[in-house]
């Protein structure tokens, strides 16, 4: 389940490199157990100040002042750079979820996983696994994104993405009432955030 912090802010006291999957700071968060909290990267937490990139993650565990993340990161990020939780697409869908619905797409069997953006570059799919499922994504652009409402879950459920995706480890949805996640592209690569789980 996603934990909220008020006006949380750190730095990094160690460079990241693209692909690292954890991170050194000056102030790490209080993590509750089977928790996660979604911060975002920036080089520029000044207001008159824009920064040169950004980057959402989320982060699963923490020890010390290390963060563990779900996933790589993409992008590299130098000693001082900042990582503060800030209102974010993910946040508001939570709230205002059944009123961003913009497309639905429903499966129930693994040939039927195709997701496709004809419906455009952001999409809110509807997706009822009711059996084993394997997601493919045939026409995801470059900065391309879905973010997938997966309901009707069943106990002995599993999903599977195409080969080569970076994925986070996803916690047992068994119990779950609903799993929201987002999957993007970026260059030739599929990556799948962790999910937001209801139960």
């Amino acid at each position: 389940m996603r934990h909220y912090t008020d006006n949380y802010i750190a730095q990094l006291t160690a460079p990241v490199t693209a692909g690292d999957d954890t991170l050194q700071v000056d102030n790490p968060p209080v993590l509750p157990a089977g928790k996660y909290l979604v911060v975002t990267l920036t080089d520029s937490n000044d207001p008159s100040v824009d920064p040169t990139k950004l980057e959402i993650v989320t982060i699963t565990g923490v020890s010390g002042n290390t963060l563990t993340l779900a996933a790589d990161t993409v992008n590299s990020w130098a000693i001082d750079d900042y990582v503060d939780e800030r209102l974010t697409a993910s946040s508001l869908l939570l709230l205002d979820g059944p009123e961003l619905l913009r497309y639905r797409e429903k499966t129930g069997t693994a040939s039927s996983g195709a997701i496709t953006t004809a419906a455009g570059p952001v999409q809110d799919i509807d997706l009822t696994v009711l059996e084993n499922t394997t997601l493919s994504f045939p026409d995801l652009q470059d900065g391309q994104n879905v973010t997938l409402h997966v309901t009707g879950l069943d106990s002995g459920w599993t999903l599977a993405f195409p080969a080569g995706a970076k994925t986070p480890t996803f916690p047992d949805l068994s119990a779950a009432v609903e799993a929201v996640f987002q999957v993007w592209k970026k260059g030739a690569q599929i990556y799948v955030s962790y999910p937001q789980v209801y139960s």
